[in-house]
């Protein structure tokens, strides 16, 4: 346990050490993704798809970061902020919003955290489904809605 103190200052530095190449992967895949010239959307289904897949991977952390995100103070909170895997998106959401393919409702940086959270909570809570049919399931209702048109 010592040389773990040594090697980790709390949780946090646990969390984001074990979760670091994977988030380094999700950034890396959007770049090129926007690169290669992918509308949006699909730059944002692709995204969910891989952040969906980490999770899943990863479901000892999940728990952690879902803690961190809503906990303001909490020892995990540092590690979530470096790590912040809804960051990623935040430039998918502003091109997306300029170029007319997504509506502004929100800052892209809120938009993106929405998506983000909302994804890690409905991964975390279907453990036995498969990642991308919940990525598929959330793309469903991000990009179309729920709301009917009608009143």
């Amino acid at each position: 346990m010592h040389v773990l103190r040594r090697l980790f200052s709390g949780k946090g530095a646990i969390v984001r050490e074990a979760l670091a190449a994977g988030v380094d992967r999700l950034s890396i895949a959007v770049r090129d993704d926007m690169a290669i010239g992918l509308r949006e959307s699909m730059v944002l289904q692709r995204h969910l798809a891989r952040l969906a897949k980490l999770f899943h991977e990863n479901t000892e952390f999940n728990e952690a970061l879902l803690m961190a995100a809503v906990r303001t103070g909490s020892d995990l909170e540092d590690a979530v902020e470096e790590i912040d895997l809804s960051k990623i998106l935040v430039p998918v959401i502003e091109s997306g919003q300029r170029s007319g393919e997504f509506r502004t409702i929100e800052t892209p940086a809120q938009t993106a955290r929405i998506v983000t959270y909302t994804l890690m909570l409905r991964c975390n809570d279907s453990l036995d489904n498969d990642p991308l049919s919940i990525s598929e399931e959330m793309m469903s209702v991000v990009l179309n809605g729920i709301f009917a048109g009608k009143k």
